[in-house]
């Protein structure tokens, strides 16, 4: 499984929201992604891709797409 298709099941999983929800998804503008969901999902990355995110990066994972990007960097 790639790692896009990994990520949107993991919000799927952790947000409630549906496939195609989850590609647009953003924090605070996802209703299920506020402060507590943001934590939720933090550490179902973790879990799924086994990782232990930068507190930096975990600041900065506001949206489906940005995670994307942040994901690259630890999974080459």
């Amino acid at each position: 499984m790639d790692v896009r298709q990994k990520l949107i099941e993991v919000f799927v999983a952790a947000l409630g929201v549906s496939a195609t929800e989850a590609e647009t998804a953003a924090f605070k503008t996802t209703r299920q992604w506020d402060s507590v969901g943001h934590v939720n999902l933090m550490n179902a990355v973790e879990e799924a891709f086994d990782i232990s995110l930068d507190p930096d990066d975990i600041m900065d994972f506001k949206s489906f797409a940005e995670g994307l990007k942040i994901l690259e960097k630890y999974n080459g």
